[in-house]
């Protein structure tokens, strides 16, 4: 990684310090501090921005005006780790205005912009003369794949699915001052090692900081004495905390060093018309969360940087929220803030890896959790919380030296988060308290399984969300879909569409059912079935549904507009719509089109077809199954008697059967033979606990409050 400082009359002339990092994603960096002091400040007056445009990869944005939106959650997460990294190396008694601005110039995905910015706003610091700034630091990223540790990969390879440990490292060779990380469930000694390799890599970095002040003639600052008087009080209050804490072994509440907090937990403490929820307590700190399936339509799209054109953000989403009233004070509700975002991706960290494989289980999931009440780590009450909302629908003090936050399962580590108020964490310490920190996520784990049991034991496996599909013949997904309105230009182009399918006199005919006076059939069936429908040009068909039972009717809504109700041996009147040279066109009991060919018309041979049917002509027709193509096979000869066979032709009943064995000859057996057994398959396989599987029960769609009707009536009768 090479260095670049601003030479006079550069870059922002204006500001105390700006380097940079020009190498393949260059990020400027600068520092600025208010000459006047703000004596009433609360803590030290850091303020750090992270901002990235799109154009730093050569892409637009795709808003009318290609201006970038406010702070995407990206910046605004990166912004607070860059000022996590920073803050424990200012001195507390340092009470000026001090603004740190990161601007990503370039970046082509061979490093994440976030761990340059930390490197470039340590550097900035240092050459700020005017700021009590310890000593530099270095970031870099460290990820685990397979059982090497790769040191700053690019964004392609950590996002692999092979790497089993993404590590965020701020520190130095000895210590660290923020750390973040995601994982799928790795073991304590698995963390510590790339924990490791990380701080020794930031060694050249911190060399390259301290070699470009010394170039730069940088000084120290005249405000260090006046920052250390100001932190004496700070320092004394902490002093005596730690020492009762360590000599003593007693906390300020009178607990063990490893002694929780008084646990309570309860999965669904909400009604079922919530997905799942989830209420978890540890002393005084209360969260309620709430989890929410949706379908895939549902994932939100994103631009970034390394995005690709509509690609989605994720399939879990975590929201937390901290108001006011949960630390007893009066406030109004607005955004999200960057604490309640930051607290929210590592919850969302924490849970992102017990999610199922989208095979599995493809559903999107939003969680909110509310912070009802706070005194200490609510973030980590959260994910509790959260995964117990999940599974219904699977540490702290002011005057504290260090906030170590870790998530994981009984198998292993998900999420690891630090924050410090020293200037640095010693390694030895982090990776010591890694052992009581899994003790006591095992008492958790088994306070949660037991509440998730209690729950679970009640639950109907029939009301959970349901996932599945099916396929129609690709001629048909118009007439699935339908308009979305009878708008001036869409029913033209729908006609015309459908038109060139089936012919301009059959549409004539079929419009007022294809559109219908309330919309479109889709729209209609999702009302009716409080499902949702996505339907592609190849006629696969997804459908999301509440419960069982709404997933069955829609399933049976489609298959009924399809014409999946016409049964191979079954005779059905129809009408004849237009004669052609090769047969005629009729309109099938559901409304649907369908050829019976010329050779199906009489045992005779026919020179004109228009001397056996016209228009407007009704005739008896047996359903013969459907061709390689799906269309459906319809005869009036198999119902008349041939006049060549010396007598009687089959009857009706023995053409039926004849229909049905040969279709079911046809169709290797497949659903009995019914008229549905065309080449695709009905429904997308898999063994997910939630996805449907297997062919519902039949029935006749009829919205499920015109069905329960239906059948309050027989029971009266």
């Amino acid at each position: 990684m090479r260095w670049a400082w601003r030479e006079p009359g550069g870059s922002s002339s204006s500001s105390s310090e700006a380097p940079a990092l020009p190498v393949g994603t260059s990020v400027l960096s600068t520092a600025v501090v208010d000459p006047n002091p703000q004596r009433e400040a609360d803590g030290v007056p850091l303020q750090v921005e992270y901002r990235e445009r799109l154009s730093a990869a050569g892409k637009l944005p795709s808003r009318p005006d290609r201006r970038e939106r406010g702070s995407s959650d990206r910046e605004l997460l990166a912004g607070r780790l860059v000022d996590r990294a920073l803050r424990p190396l200012l001195a507390p008694g340092h009470l000026y205005d001090t603004q740190v601005w990161c601007q990503v110039l370039s970046a082509d995905g061979s490093i994440d912009p976030e761990v340059v910015a930390i490197n470039a706003a340590s550097a900035a610091l240092l050459l700020a003369g005017n700021v009590p700034f310890s000593h530099p630091i270095g970031a870099v990223r460290a990820a685990e794949r397979g059982k090497h540790v790769l040191i700053n990969p690019s964004v392609a390879a950590g996002a692999e699915p092979a790497v089993s440990l993404s590590l965020t490292f701020a520190g130095s060779m000895t210590k660290a001052t923020a750390i973040e990380a995601t994982a799928k469930q790795v073991s304590n000694a698995a963390f510590i090692k790339a924990m490791r390799h990380a701080s020794t890599a930031t060694g050249p970095l911190i060399r390259a900081q301290l070699a470009l002040a010394a170039a730069a003639g940088g000084s120290s600052s005249s405000r260090t004495a006046e920052a250390d008087a100001l932190r004496a009080f700070d320092m004394l209050q902490s002093r005596v905390m730690r020492q009762q804490l360590l000599q003593g072994g007693c906390r300020v509440d009178g607990r063990q060093p490893q002694q929780l907090r008084p646990i309570s937990c309860q999965a669904g403490p909400l009604s079922r018309c919530v997905h799942g929820s989830g209420l978890f307590s540890r002393g005084e700190t209360q969260s309620l969360a709430t989890a929410t399936v949706g379908h895939d339509r549902d994932l939100g799209q994103v631009e970034t940087l390394f995005s690709r054109a509509g690609s989605s953000s994720s399939r879990l989403y975590l929201h937390y929220a901290f108001p006011p009233f949960s630390v007893g004070e009066l406030g109004k509700a607005g955004q999200p803030n960057r604490r309640e975002i930051g607290h929210g991706n590592l919850a969302r960290s924490s849970l992102l890896g017990l999610m199922p494989a989208e095979d599995d289980f493809p559903f999107s999931v939003r969680v909110t959790a509310d912070t009802l009440s706070s005194s200490g780590s609510s973030s980590m009450a959260a994910v509790c919380a959260g995964s117990l909302a999940l599974r219904a629908a699977g540490i702290e003090d002011h005057h504290g030296d260090m906030d170590f936050k870790v998530a994981g399962t009984a198998q292993g580590i998900t999420a690891v988060q630090l924050d410090t108020k020293l200037p640095g964490v010693d390694l030895s310490l982090l990776a010591a308290a890694l052992q009581p920190a899994a003790a006591a996520r095992q008492q958790l784990l088994a306070a949660m399984a037991a509440a998730a049991g209690i729950y679970e034991a009640g639950l109907d496996p029939e009301q959970a969300p349901q996932a599945g599909g099916l396929q129609i013949m690709k001629e048909l997904v118009p007439r699935l879909i339908g308009p979305q309105a009878p708008q001036a230009g869409g029913l033209q182009i729908m006609k015309e569409l459908v038109s060139c399918l089936i012919g301009p006199q059959i549409m004539k005919q079929l419009v007022p059912r294809l559109v219908g006076p309330q919309g479109s059939t889709l729209l209609d069936i999702e009302e009716a079935c409080s499902a949702s429908l996505i339907v592609d040009d190849t006629g696969a068909v997804t459908i999301y549904a509440p419960t069982q039972l709404q997933y069955e009717h829609a399933v049976a809504a489609v298959e009924e507009v399809e014409g999946r109700g016409l049964q191979a041996g079954h005779i059905y009147r129809v009408k004849v719509l237009r004669v052609v040279d090769f047969g005629a066109y009729v309109a099938l009991p559901n409304g649907l089109p369908a050829l019976l060919h010329i050779s199906e018309l009489s045992h005779s041979k026919i020179k004109e077809v228009r001397e056996v049917v016209t228009e407007g002509d009704e005739l008896d027709v047996l359903c013969k199954g459907r061709n390689a193509k799906g269309f459906v096979r319809l005869s009036h000869k198999d119902l008349l008697k041939n006049p060549e066979g010396g007598g009687s032709g089959l009857g009706a009943a023995e053409a039926a059967a004849s229909a049905m064995a040969a279709a079911a000859a046809g169709s290797g057996g497949s659903r009995g033979g019914s008229s549905s057994s065309s080449g695709s398959g009905d429904r997308a396989g898999g063994s997910g606990l939630r996805k449907g599987g297997g062919h519902p029960r039949a029935l006749t769609w009829q919205p499920p409050r015109q069905k329960q009707q239906q059948q309050q009536q027989q029971q009266d009768e």
